[in-house]
């Protein structure tokens, strides 16, 4: 049924339409907005009805609902907020609230509706006195709905009406409603699928029950004032600081009135309150009231004596406190700490509340500079780090234990700013206590061979102990330079990777799932809040994988625009890179091999590794802080270019030239071996040809002749490699069937002499891949 009402009176005009007269109602709605305010009958009456109907009125019951009206006086804006917040999914089941079926914004309020899946129906002999179990039911669980909400109470019952959504509510016509702007009502939600039986709701809240829970307590007689009262009989800092001064001297706009004086009875009021839910007696408060406090000046010009003004807002508050109360003795004590207004109830708007919230709730907050992620401890399912579902709990526990919602924005900035205040870095607090107690016996030169079984070398030694440290310095000084990679070589099954999960300490702080080749922002997602990063079995890499990680091992940070940020991350590496594989052939070529560190490991004693994983950090965490170096030392460059060639995979050009060449020496042009090779012309020539040709001849045991790498021939400077003491040039012959063969021309270079000053066979090992990384990066 629809009735419109003028707003300034009159007699109200009742229609009901059926489904079938949908259209008439269209056509009427223009007229039906014309300066009337227009509403619907929630539950149907028995009959068309020119007036709102009453209990006895109805013939069906089809809907629970609710009723929010905004507060008067406050900004319209701020309250769709507070209604919004207190509306929300999170909030209504938080309420033991299912999901509504209809959300309408009337103009002014808000109304929530949930359909019945079954229809209530009203006898015709039921009376506002009689009505039958069900009705009086549904009449309970509305009632119960409202007493939810601190603007609902009395919205509840069963007859009301409601405003019709497309139509305008005329608030600048209706004299009850000063000040207020004409608004449009409007549906906000509608999920017509959502029906419910009566048992989907609380326990229905009777008449009698609202009475007896809203009868205010019985009046204390006046008490004598106790006048030997300090300050230290109030048990809070914000109390004593209002009755010292009679006003909170930290915040001066607080209960100031429209021109800025102080309204003495909010703050009056504000301090019995308080007293009344801190337990304070009626005696103390008045002796802070009466006495030679500041607050005293709150009963000045109020004409009548003093002690009854100050006893009757005693009574006022006892009052308040038991109707806005209905709280239970443990909840209003847990109210202590927080900011509250003048009727004791804590400010949701407020930064100190959240803070306090959670301190009260024993919920603590820290960033983890290491991960770059917010944590949480002390919410019951959740944690260490914090998610959208911890967020909602933690807020929604405010507004359910403490009777305070704030905003979802301003809650998670408090958040953000409360855990940037708590900023650690556990892997560097695990090295710094690790280093205290390292008992000083050296270990670290030695875990490879006593904890990995790999054989006792001066590399093997190094390797070791850099290995460790650079560890350390990368989570101290993040992005430093370290970009190589020990790799540990052994059967399958041999539990190098349990190894490594062991040393990192923390599972979290460990992975073995670098998805090579990926995009950047999924590398950094991958290696968030880890410093041991393996590369598990490196065995049958390509030639694009091994340039890949190459290129990642390189690198001191790593930078993207992160999922949902608006900025571009900048992280400088808090990791190593450490690798695994069972094969003994598995670097490609000898460019770029100087990054990888190959070590035969025997017997690994995981036993061994548990026992003494703290010891070894704490040896390497305080070999680190004294700056010891994390560099290979250049005396060992030539050893570990021998087991990094030893490690290389040799292709089909390796086998092709050796059983050419055989054990010949002398010097070659590069452009014959071209020629053999099938590709004379520089354009058939890239540049993984060019390195997989230099690191063939390497193997072979040929090098450049000199720093230049060529040398004259009938005056034209000539790319070369040499081998040996021959001053032969070897060059090669092809017969009719296309077969090459070596021919050596006894005719040597004219400046043969160049061979014995400083080639690249001269240089340590990764001084020799540096130099011909150059040179191949040219012509080979």
């Amino acid at each position: 049924m629809i009735l419109s009402i003028t707003p300034t009176g009159g007699n109200p005009f009742g229609r009901r339409y059926t489904v079938d007269q949908r259209g008439e109602f269209i056509a009427n709605l223009p007229s039906a907005n014309d300066r009337l305010d227009t509403y619907f009958s929630i539950n149907l009456p028995r009959e068309v009805m020119h007036k709102k109907p009453k209990k006895s009125d109805l013939g069906t019951i089809r809907a629970v609902f609710v009723d929010l009206d905004p507060d008067k006086g406050k900004p319209a804006d701020e309250e769709r907020e507070r209604i919004k917040a207190e509306t929300t999914d999170d909030a209504l089941k938080a309420k033991g609230l299912p999901l509504p079926t209809v959300r309408i914004y009337s103009g002014g309020g808000c109304w929530l509706f949930w359909l019945l899946a079954e229809f209530v129906t009203v006898p015709a002999w039921a009376s506002p006195n009689e009505m039958p179990e069900i009705v009086r039911r549904v009449d309970g669980i509305g009632r119960r709905i409202a007493s939810l909400f601190p603007h609902g109470d009395s919205c509840f019952n069963m007859d009301r009406i409601a405003r019709l959504p497309g139509t305008v509510n005329w608030a600048s016509l209706n004299p009850n409603k000063p000040g207020r702007p004409d608004a449009l009502a409007s549906v906000d939600f509608i999920d017509i699928t959502r029906r419910y039986c009566l048992e989907d709701f609380p326990e229905p809240l009777y008449e009698a029950q609202r009475q007896s829970e809203n009868k205010p307590v019985a009046a204390e007689l006046p008490a004598d004032p106790d006048k030997s009262v300090t300050l230290d009989d109030l048990p809070t800092e914000e109390m004593q600081r209002v009755a010292q001064h009679g006003r909170d001297t930290e915040d001066v706009t607080r209960w100031a009135k429209g021109n800025g004086d102080l309204d003495k009875s909010k703050m009056l009021h504000w301090f019995f309150c308080e007293c009344i839910r801190r337990g304070v007696s009626q005696a103390k408060a008045l002796g802070f009231a009466l006495g030679t406090f500041g607050i005293a000046q709150a009963f000045k010009n109020k004409g009548k004596p003093p002690r009854d003004y100050a006893y009757d807002q005693w009574v006022k508050a006892q009052a308040a406190e038991a109707q806005k109360g209905r709280r239970s003795a443990g909840t209003v004590a847990a109210v202590a700490g927080f900011v509250c207004d003048e009727n004791g109830t804590p400010i949701a708007q407020s930064q100190a509340n959240i803070r306090t919230g959670f301190n009260q709730l024993g919920v603590k907050l820290w960033w983890d500079d290491f991960a770059d992620r917010l944590c949480i401890e002390g919410l019951d399912g959740f944690g260490p780090y914090i998610d959208d579902p911890a967020a909602n709990r933690l807020r929604l526990r405010l507004d359910s234990k403490f009777g305070f919602l704030p905003s979802a924005e301003l809650f998670n900035n408090v958040v953000m700013d409360v855990a940037f205040d708590n900023r650690r870095n556990p892997v560097a607090e695990y090295f710094a206590e690790a280093q205290t107690k390292w008992d000083g016996q050296p270990r670290l030169d030695r875990v490879l061979i006593d904890y990995f079984g790999a054989e006792d070398t001066a590399l093997n030694r190094a390797i070791g102990s850099i290995v460790f440290k650079a560890a350390v310095r990368r989570v101290r000084n993040p992005g430093c330079k370290y970009d190589e990679i020990l790799v540990l070589e052994s059967e399958q099954g041999q539990n190098k990777s349990t190894a490594w999960r062991i040393l990192a300490v923390n599972d979290r702080w460990f992975t073995d799932d670098l998805p090579l080749g990926a995009k950047t922002k999924e590398v950094m997602e991958v290696v968030e809040g880890v410093f041991i990063v393996e590369l598990s079995e490196l065995k049958g890499m390509k030639q694009g994988e091994v340039e890949s990680i190459k290129s990642f091992a390189s690198r001191q940070e790593d930078r993207a625009r992160m999922a949902y940020g608006r900025y571009t991350s900048y992280r400088p590496r808090r990791f190593i890179m450490v690798g695994s594989t069972n094969d003994r052939k598995y670097l490609r070529d000898g460019t770029g091999n100087r990054r990888f560190w190959p070590v035969a490991t025997g017997f690994i004693d995981i036993a061994k590794i548990k026992a003494d994983r703290d010891q070894l950090w704490g040896e390497a965490a305080t070999r680190e802080a004294a700056g010891e170096s994390i560099r290979l030392d250049p005396s060992l460059w030539g050893d570990a270019a021998k087991v990094q060639g030893e490690r290389e995979d040799s292709g089909p050009v390796d086998e092709y030239l050796r059983d050419l060449i055989g054990d010949r020496a002398g010097v070659i042009v590069t452009e014959d071996l071209w020629k053999v090779l099938g590709k004379p012309l520089a354009g058939q020539r890239d540049q993984r040809a060019m390195q997989s040709l230099g690191a063939a001849m390497r193997r072979l045991g040929w090098s450049r002749p000199n720093k230049s790498g060529q040398l004259r021939f009938g005056g034209t400077r000539l790319t070369c490699y040499a081998k040996g003491d021959n001053r032969a040039r070897l060059k090669f012959d092809q017969n009719e069937r296309g077969e090459w063969s070596v021919v050596e021309v006894l005719t040597p270079p004219d400046d043969y002499g160049v061979l014995t000053g400083l080639g690249t066979d001269d240089l340590p090992g990764p001084a020799v891949e540096i130099a011909e990384d150059i040179e191949e990066g040219g012509e080979a």
